[in-house]
């Protein structure tokens, strides 16, 4: 039965991979020398026949997450706009010319700067939060801004681009440079249209921004003390309660996504999933196997599972849309490991989480491909599937590099750039791994998950979380999840006194 389903979940696999590689029914921008114009306090509401003057009434629209970066770094969201990146650039890297508009809606600069396009041009304007009309630009938490795109050749509709998996009406702040050169820049991909489509982005901003306002980085001062109390007593059923929050967390959106407050409803969901364990007595193996079949659907099928609940990274960097991120990506690999996963359903778990038009995380994909091969029974199986995984490695970089520049991943985009792009990505994955490392409360689950595992003797899951950490720019959650199911089984239940 094993073997059967592991087989159905390969070919699976295979075939999503390749039916969602097809083409969006979208309208690419003609080229157009497109200007960048930023103004303060923007809201789609103002745009409601305020600013248009004839024959400028029709314009697209979205959305986009105004977070530039996180605490520390040292870049800001005008250098994400002109850049294309989040990642600091050199002073003589190439940057768009933005101009600054000192107005707010409803302000007379604006209207007179449409009235004032030229036939043939477009405007491209970014809404941004200041510290008044003339104020310096601020930032604003996991917010979304406006950005209008207007001009005579531009429809009525919605913005979308590659960055987002074509998410109707959000685009990426990376995205508004290549938009303007009408060609991929720094590590963002120009918007395309979608005409005549009718979305309440008022209500999306909203639903948006609550989306935005993870609740991830509570989970590892969950997990550390239940995990650590339940490896020291040698409680089964705490074992099991470390794997129930995050299927509960997994589960919550299947009850009708998009439901708030998150936190409340995953305690809810968190207590009746813990009663259901605890009456069914399912070991931490089946908790392990029931959350690596959701998470692998939901990175082949499209099930928006990650994107709905408080276990994934924030949608204001856009990682709710470009696959599977480094911590479903690496619970998804620790639970398929220790749900004793066979060599076709571990194959299918690593291209879930490798093929760029799935879960499109590189460096999750090379872990994954590795404990397929540790997997392996004997030497000689195990040389074969070494082999079967660098064909499947070369396959996809050559796949990547082959599909047209705007829908690549950031794996095909520095493949295309030879060597350099290859180092540049390599250097910054290193650098956002290094702060996390110092700086993420991560860093303590994967102590405790490394010690235990240590302790356990789990070498060849030790040796993955160990790729995983090294390979991703935020590795520490990808081996710290990976790690967790691994541990979570205690070899006695004994019952509290």
């Amino acid at each position: 039965m094993k073997k059967i389903l592991g087989w159905l979940m390969l070919v699976a696999t295979l075939v999503f991979g390749y039916t969602r590689s097809l083409p969006p029914k979208v309208t690419p921008l003609p080229p157009a020398k497109t200007s960048v114009v930023y103004v303060g306090n923007l809201y789609i509401k103002d745009w409601q026949g305020r600013f248009y003057s004839e024959g400028l009434r029709k314009g697209a629209r979205a959305l986009y997450p105004s977070k530039a970066g996180r605490v520390g770094e040292k870049w800001g969201l005008l250098e994400v706009l002109a850049t294309g990146s989040r990642s600091p650039l050199p002073p003589d890297a190439p940057r768009i010319p933005l101009e600054r508009l000192y107005t707010s809606p409803p302000g007379p600069q604006l209207k007179d700067r449409i009235a004032a396009l030229p036939a043939g041009e477009r405007l491209l304007v970014v809404g941004l939060m200041t510290e008044g009309d003339h104020g310096a630009v601020i930032g604003d938490g996991w917010k979304f801004r406006e950005v209008v795109l207007l001009g005579k050749d531009v429809p009525e509709g919605l913005l979308t681009s590659p960055s987002v998996r074509f998410r109707p009406g959000l685009i990426a702040a990376t995205d508004i440079a290549a938009t303007a050169l009408g060609e991929p820049f720094g590590a963002g991909r120009p918007a395309v249209l979608l005409p005549g489509k009718s979305l309440n982005l008022e209500r999306q901003r909203e639903l948006w921004k609550q989306q935005g306002a993870s609740g991830l980085v509570v989970v590892p001062w969950l997990l550390t003390p239940l995990l650590l109390l339940a490896a020291w007593k040698k409680w089964e059923r705490l074992g099991r309660l470390v794997l129930a929050m995050p299927l509960a967390m997994l589960l919550t959106p299947l009850l009708g996504a998009p439901l708030y407050p998150f936190i409340g409803l995953e305690l809810i969901v968190l207590f009746l999933a813990t009663v259901a364990l605890a009456v069914w007595k399912l070991t931490v193996k089946k908790i392990a196997f029931v959350i690596a079949l959701v998470l692998w659907a939901g990175a082949t099928l499209g099930v928006p599972l990650l994107e709905y609940n408080s276990f994934s990274y924030s949608l204001a960097e856009a990682a709710r849309f470009y696959g599977i991120g480094n911590e479903g990506a690496g619970l998804l690999m620790g639970c398929a490991l220790a749900a004793g996963f066979e060599l076709p359903a571990l194959l299918a778990v690593a291209l879930a989480i490798g093929l760029p038009t799935l879960g499109a995380n590189n460096g999750c994909f090379l872990a994954a491909l590795a404990a397929v091969v540790l997997a392996a029974p004997t030497r000689k199986t195990r040389l074969g599937v070494a082999v079967l995984a660098l064909l499947l490695v070369g396959g996809v970089v050559r796949w990547e590099a082959s599909r047209a520049p705007q829908v690549r991943s950031h794996l095909g985009q520095a493949v295309t750039k030879g060597g350099g792009g290859l180092a540049e990505l390599a250097v910054r994955k290193l650098a956002m791994s290094g702060y996390l490392l110092v700086r993420s409360p991560w860093m303590l689950l994967l102590i405790s998950t490394g010690g235990l595992a240590w302790r356990k003797k789990k070498k060849n899951e030790l040796l993955v979380a160990l790729l995983a950490l090294a390979l991703n720019d935020s590795g520490v959650l990808a081996a710290a999840t990976l790690l967790l199911p691994v541990v979570a089984d205690q070899k006695t239940d004994t019952p509290p006194e």
